[in-house]
């Protein structure tokens, strides 16, 4: 299978027909032929031949997440092995029978295997003789519903595997199958290439003679103004366009033009600009299962919303469109209580000292995950890809390093949560501040204001705080052991509530850069200045001032709401610490990536999510007016094999356009899915509760309840640096 690089517009629109292949285990068994039986007593078979009413389609279609998948679908197969007689099977996607295995209505193979008679191919060979070639025994695709807005009547668009190279000639031949049992009365239907490969200059007549359109994806996302990043519902208060972040609370659901750079916990979000579907607000939004959309026409005249700003509401984002009702302030309440229950109480490990990354699980890189308690996920996670059996070491034989030649994770030192609490305990005022504040929280009584003016308090008190005999310069110690040669640091957060199973903690604390000639301020107090994007800087730019920074930002405002909602006991939480040399001591960067292990907004569709940025431009909290780069990896074999398939192109420059290749090569988008589908096996390994079934599965099962989020970094040499892993649960 060739490498193909196959363009769509816009982030957030990729056709259901990546999952028409199958699922990417080999099985030479057949299937049970002929005519499927009733689901559990209803009327719906696995298999019909025509559909005839939009009631029909809604029964057998299955729904996006949103986001990557628009609307509803519906596959189909035809058995072309009499060309003279082609037959279209409409495949049920809510089959609940269990005459067939459940993936007979996921995947076109087993349906395959399930339906036809004398069906004999193996996943190989269906696969080649379905998606390649003119000579097709099989087609499969997807017939996919778009509204673009409430009053128009929907499109019904046949879209076939991106890399399916059917010539003109074919695509009409399958279109007209298609059209004579696809009977929806009023019903556009639509053939909507979803690779530049898939052209209809030839055939374009012929196609509208039959009432079907000739239409390319670039045309079909140009129309739509609703895309639905998370599905799901909300109680809160309209809040229009709002200008200050800290007057937001759980109780509201605000309407942006384009997402801020921090969020903290609100009910849903609404933006018109398009999002990053890698920005840590929108991962967050998933973890919680808080809706987020975009409405490109959003604002305070907009007829849906004008009447309702500052009003409590009920909003429902759904793949195929979205609703808006009044509400009550009863209403709210009741349902924005976060999760409830009994408070989490995490573990604090005081037998640790300051180690290297490469110390921490020597002889068992299942150690490492057992160590959040100790140094926090982000820490112990950078431990675990040192080992020879993750990525390890350019000098650890057989490694994935050792091959790429040279180290894939940053050398550097872990700093143990218990020093953190030791920090506190020296500052007994900064102590009882804390104990105030987070009794107060846990009470639920205080005000958005009160809080904001609370953290105040405790952070400035951090940044004047003292450090305790022994403290600084165990640091020290451990630096000059782990990193001889390093001048300037990252001084980066750690949390025992940061990274760590059922919560990510993503973009709740604080970086900050510390320099080893740096001198603390001669009255020994530290300050937070902005930068020209408005994001903190500490001052001076010495380590002891970089600590206290990062240890004063587990109390940041959206870090205790974020911890609030998910009940994680604050006077347990604490701060550990990553430390590594500045990225850009590594060399000139040329792009930065998130990778999550999944296609994000879907179940069925195999393959990773990349987004990539340009140069030193941020990915998971992008700058106004700036877009990364989305890409679907998608992969059923050898990862040499991989299609990459572009649903959005970069605009690193806010007032310029988006580019128009792809920031990484080929070859090097191969890399970056090697080096982390190599973290994924390792995790599962070493890690039991991670996946239940066999490893050698994991990075292909699109169903799986968690994935990982991976950051990564290219430098213009062509070196991948990844610079942590966490889990996620989002979808």
């Amino acid at each position: 299978m060739a490498h193909a690089l196959l363009t769509l517009t816009l982030t957030l629109t990729l056709t259901l027909t990546l999952s028409a292949c199958a699922s990417p285990v080999d099985s030479d068994d057949t299937g049970p032929a002929g005519p499927i039986g009733k689901a559990d007593g209803t009327n719906l078979p696995l298999a019909h031949s025509a559909i005839d009413s939009e009631g029909m389609f809604d029964a057998l279609a299955f729904g996006s997440g949103g986001g990557i998948l628009l609307g509803t679908s519906i596959k189909f197969l035809i058995d072309n092995r009499d060309p003279s007689a082609p037959v279209v099977h409409f495949m049920n996607a809510n089959y609940a029978g269990t005459d067939v295995p459940a993936d007979a209505s996921k995947y076109h193979f087993y349906f395959a295997q399930a339906v036809l008679s004398s069906f004999s191919e193996t996943v190989t060979s269906f696969n080649n003789t379905t998606y390649y070639g003119q000579d097709k025994r099989f087609v499969a695709g997807t017939i996919q519903r778009y509204r673009f807005d409430a009053a128009a009547d929907p499109l019904y668009a046949i879209q076939l595997y991106p890399q399916d190279d059917a010539a003109e000639q074919t695509l009409l031949d399958l279109s007209l199958s298609v059209r004579e049992v696809f009977s929806i009365p009023g019903s556009r239907l639509a053939f909507v290439a979803t690779g530049p490969q898939q052209t209809t200059a030839t055939v374009a007549e012929d196609l509208f003679a039959a009432d079907i359109e000739s239409l390319t994806i670039d045309q079909i996302l140009g129309s739509l103004t609703y895309i639905p990043m998370q599905v799901g519902e909300a109680w809160g208060y309209l809040r229009m366009y709002p200008e200050d972040m800290n007057e937001l609370s759980a109780q509201d659901i605000p309407v942006f033009d384009i997402l801020p750079l921090d969020l903290t916990v609100v009910a849903g979000t609404m933006t018109v600009a398009i999002q990053d579907a890698s920005s840590h607000i929108n991962l967050k939004s998933k973890e919680r299962g808080t809706p987020n959309m975009v409405l490109r026409n959003a604002g305070p005249d907009h007829e849906r919303l004008r009447d309702f700003i500052d009003e409590p509401v009920h909003i429902v984002v759904r793949a195929d469109g979205w609703d808006i009702f009044a509400s009550t302030p009863d209403e709210v309440a009741e349902n924005t209580q976060g999760r409830g229950g009994p408070w989490t109480e995490l573990g604090v490990r005081d037998d640790v000292s300051p180690s290297s990354f490469d110390d921490l699980c020597p002889s068992d890189p299942a150690a490492c995950l057992e160590l959040s308690g100790a140094y926090g996920g982000k820490a112990s996670h950078l431990g675990f890809m040192a080992q020879p059996e993750v990525l390890g070491r350019q000098g650890d034989w057989g490694s994935l390093s050792a091959r790429y030649g040279y180290d894939l994770s940053p050398p550097g030192v872990a700093v143990p949560a218990h020093l953190y609490q030791a920090f506190v305990a020296h500052n007994p005022t900064l102590a009882a501040e804390i104990d105030t504040l987070v009794e107060l929280e846990k009470e639920g009584n205080l005000t958005t204001r009160e809080r904001v003016e609370r953290v105040a308090r405790v952070q400035e008190m951090f940044y004047q705080g003292e450090f305790p005999p022994g403290l600084l310069p165990s640091v020290h110690e451990a630096i000059a052991s782990a990193l001889p040669f390093a001048e300037s640091l990252k001084i980066r957060s750690s949390a025992n509530a940061e990274d760590v199973p059922g919560f990510s903690g993503a973009g709740l604390y604080e970086s900050y850069r510390g320099d080893l000639d740096e001198e603390d301020s001669p009255t020994g107090g530290c300050w937070i200045e902005l930068d020209g994007d408005g994001r903190p800087r500490i001052q001076p730019r010495s380590l002891g001032c970089a600590i206290r920074g990062v240890y004063a930002s587990l109390w940041n405002k959206r870090a205790i709401e974020e911890r609030s909602f998910v009940r994680i006991d604050h006077a347990t939480a604490a701060m550990g610490l990553a430390i590594v040399e500045r990225y850009s001591r590594r060399g000139e960067i040329a792009a930065n990536s998130v990778v999550i292990t999944r296609v994000l907004n879907t179940s069925g569709v195999y393959g990773y999510t990349f987004s990539t940025q340009l140069d030193n431009n941020v990915v998971t909290n992008p700058g106004a007016g700036t877009a990364s780069e989305a890409i679907v990896a998608a992969f059923l074999g050898p990862i040499s094999d991989s299609t990459f398939i572009v649903t959005r192109y970069a605009r690193p420059d806010p007032g310029a356009g988006p580019l128009t290749t792809t920031i990484m090569s080929n070859p090097q988008m191969v890399q970056m899915l090697e080096i982390t589908t190599t973290v994924e096996l390792a995790y599962c390994r070493f890690r039991a509760d991670y996946y239940a079934g066999p490893c050698s599965r994991v990075t292909t099962d699109p169903d799986r309840p968690r994935a990982l989020d991976m950051e990564l970094k290219l430098y213009e040499n062509g070196e991948f640096l990844i610079k942590q892993v966490r889990e996620f649960g989002g979808h």
